[in-house]
């Protein structure tokens, strides 16, 4: 379903993603980049985390040699969960931002339509 190659290369799209969220800029493009990623990967997101669990079964009944692939296999998988999370809390949390934005806006607009 993936390799190591495959997953560095999606980790380098969370870093991506998360940079161009962290910059406050073009919400909506970035947003709509997220959700291809999302749509394209999603099956990788959902098996990933089956696979994970698998490989942490397996590696316990393999030899040392497997056993230090798994571990460099792990280790990516490892990376790439960790980034996933880090984009979630990064897309929260300009979304939030732009709620709060949105929301002084609708405010300061029925402040001042009270005026007139």
């Amino acid at each position: 379903m993936h390799d190591k190659e495959g997953l560095t290369l999606l980790v380098l799209s969370c870093d991506w993603l998360i940079e161009a969220l962290a910059s406050q800029r073009d919400f909506e493009v970035v947003n709509a980049y997220l959700h291809r990623f999302m749509l394209i990967h999603g099956s990788i997101f959902a098996g990933i985390e089956e696979d994970y669990s698998l490989e942490s079964i397996h590696s316990k009944k393999t030899k040392v040699s497997n056993d230090e692939e798994r571990r460099v296999n792990t280790f990516s998988t490892e990376v790439f969960i960790a980034k996933i999370a880090k984009l979630r809390e990064s897309q929260e949390r300009s979304c939030k931002r732009l709620q709060r934005k949105m929301q002084e806006s609708l405010c300061l607009l029925q402040h001042f339509s009270k005026m007139i």
